[in-house]
């Protein structure tokens, strides 16, 4: 059974590197035939635009540039390649010719280069610009995702390390929108919480999420194991004896994923600390 486990595990490996090969194997193909295309017509500002963003994708940032260079000096004023520059001057960590591209290509309906400029402007220290550009950019993204919650909440603490209730309330802004369900937020919301010395506050959001998952034993863990970081050992000791009820009544199969034993290891571990404390 284990062997078997491993073949596949291997064989997802191999799959996802040869993926990975592929894609990069593919760029090179395109952009070894877009080089030949510029040899034939090399006045041609849309053919240095095409091969920059090639490179882009293959993360050669400096060749990118260049081509992005040659393609403005043809005559290309598209913001689009305004927009490509500045993030290639950000991979390049060159923040102030980042900042200055990506001011050509700011449009209002458009939120990509807003949020591209409250990054350069947090590299560059001006987190009270930053944290303006970021609410607006928080506002009127249709698709916001969970990491761009997360890095609104950190503008809050680069502003002042001590403002965990405005990180707690960016993190809350994302959950309104996302859902309850998003647990990428759920941790970084009970991290901040615990940061903060909220302990009720910690304790409230375990049971919550104890509550609003189907899948407990992960929750009932984490609770015990901060209980016990507390040194409230009664009520640590109820949280893993609930945990262990839990998975108790999960499906053999489920049991034995690597997932459930490791979590069973750290579970033995937690009781032996517990009953060692008492």
């Amino acid at each position: 059974m284990l062997k078997k486990r491993f073949k596949k595990i291997a064989l997802s490996f191999v799959l996802f590197v040869s993926s990975i090969m592929y894609a990069h194997g593919d760029l090179s193909i395109r952009i070894h035939e877009k080089t030949k295309e510029i040899s034939k017509d090399t006045t041609n500002s849309k053919l240095y635009f095409e091969r920059g963003f090639l490179y882009q994708q293959h993360e050669e940032f400096n060749k990118a540039l260049s081509d992005y260079l040659r393609s403005e000096e043809l005559g290309n004023t598209e913001k689009l390649l305004k927009y490509r520059k500045a993030k290639i001057y950000f991979a390049l960590t060159d923040y102030h010719s980042a900042l200055k591209a990506v001011d050509q290509c700011i449009d209002p309906p458009d939120v990509k280069p807003q949020k591209l400029k409250a990054q350069i402007l947090m590299k560059l220290k001006r987190h009270s610009e930053a944290l303006d550009l970021y609410d607006l950019v928080i506002k009127n993204t249709l698709d916001i995702r969970p990491e761009d919650i997360v890095e609104y909440s950190t503008i809050f603490l680069a502003m002042d390390s001590t403002n965990y209730t405005g990180a707690i309330k960016a993190i809350d802004i994302g959950l309104d929108k996302l859902g309850d369900h998003v647990v990428t937020l759920q941790l970084k919301k009970t991290d901040y919480l615990k940061r903060s010395g909220q302990v009720k506050k910690v304790i409230e959001q375990y049971n919550s999420l104890i509550t609003e998952n189907t899948r407990k034993e992960f929750w009932y863990y984490k609770k015990a194991l901060y209980l016990f970081e507390l040194n409230r050992l009664s009520e640590a000791n109820i949280a893993l004896q609930q945990t262990k009820v839990t998975i108790e009544q999960l499906s053999p199969k489920l049991k034995s994923t690597s997932a459930l034993k490791e979590l069973q290891i750290q579970v033995n571990k937690l009781e032996k600390n517990i009953h060692h404390e008492n």
